[in-house]
């Protein structure tokens, strides 16, 4: 994922560094080693702090549960609402169709509204200082943090990825 970021020019930090690696050679070292090397960090950091372990644990858990609450919702209001998105050219051969896909799309969005939801609870009773949840903490930094780079740069520079002859871009 990280390399599709850098090969599509979406990470104005690190896209000098990796593109030059990548302009060398055509494997991504450079983010091949920062992949492996992140676990490691995580690993570290379990051994140094176990509030800070699971605050990014929690953290995790609320920012892959959002981000496939946003997907689901958009696919629940597409098959309601533009059902042509959804259409055989678009949906490969595995359909589920508007009635089963509909039940899929509300039956995760149940499940992950629940873990959502616990994900911000402390991890003790009661609650003491290296027992309390700092992911409310942390997601309110990183959504202050994603707003901001949005503000100054990214609406700015932003360009869509979507290929100029493709029929679905502006859908």
């Amino acid at each position: 994922m990280v390399f599709s970021f850098i090969r599509d020019d979406r990470n104005p930090v690190v896209r000098k560094w990796v593109n030059s690696d990548l302009e060398k050679q055509q494997v991504p070292r450079i983010t091949i080693v920062l992949t492996a090397l992140s676990p490691m960090v995580w690993l570290w950091l379990n051994f140094v702090s176990t509030a800070g372990f699971l605050a990014i644990g929690s953290q995790v858990t609320l920012s892959l549960a959002t981000t496939y609450m946003f997907v689901l919702s958009c696919s629940l209001y597409s098959r309601w609402y533009h059902p042509k998105l959804l259409g055989k050219d678009r949906a490969g051969i595995f359909q589920l169709g508007q009635l089963w896909g509909s039940f899929v799309d509300i039956t995760g969005l149940c499940f992950l509204s629940l873990v959502w939801v616990l994900a911000w609870f402390p991890y003790t009773k009661p609650v003491i200082p290296s027992g309390i949840n700092y992911a409310p903490i942390i997601t309110a930094g990183v959504v202050l943090l994603g707003v901001l780079y949005y503000f100054a740069y990214a609406r700015k520079h932003y360009q869509n990825p979507a290929p100029v002859d493709d029929p679905h871009a502006g859908a």
